[in-house]
């Protein structure tokens, strides 16, 4: 029978950081924007990377998350439920979102993921 609350939470300690591997750039992928959403194969996506001619950082062509908060409800459920697991290419209006996210993100000084 898995915890409920594990051991460390009863004790106040902090609970071990969830981890969801790394990016191609080598950086540790995180919980996103929108956190962990499940699959239908049972796994999680958090951030869901592409690249885009759209998106450079000193002329190169940089990794941004799909999983943006501008993503409506319905955007979310079918990258989850089709997109992500089934691997099409993401809609043009989702990328779009990505991309705007992300350059408002980079101009502010700040990456463009989490």
């Amino acid at each position: 029978m898995p915890f409920i609350n594990p051991p460390q939470q009863k004790m106040g300690l902090p609970l071990p950081l969830v981890k969801y591997g790394k990016r191609p750039d080598k950086t540790m992928k995180g919980q996103g924007y929108l956190g962990e959403l499940k699959l239908p194969d049972g796994g999680v996506a958090t951030e869901y990377s592409t690249q885009s001619g759209a998106v450079k950082v000193d002329g190169k062509q940089i990794d941004f998350p799909t999983l943006v908060p501008t993503l409506s409800k319905d955007e979310v459920l079918l990258m989850q439920k089709d997109i992500i697991p089934n691997k099409k290419q993401i809609p043009e209006q989702i990328m779009q979102k990505a991309i705007e996210h992300a350059k408002m993100r980079l101009a502010n000084k700040l990456s463009p993921f989490k």
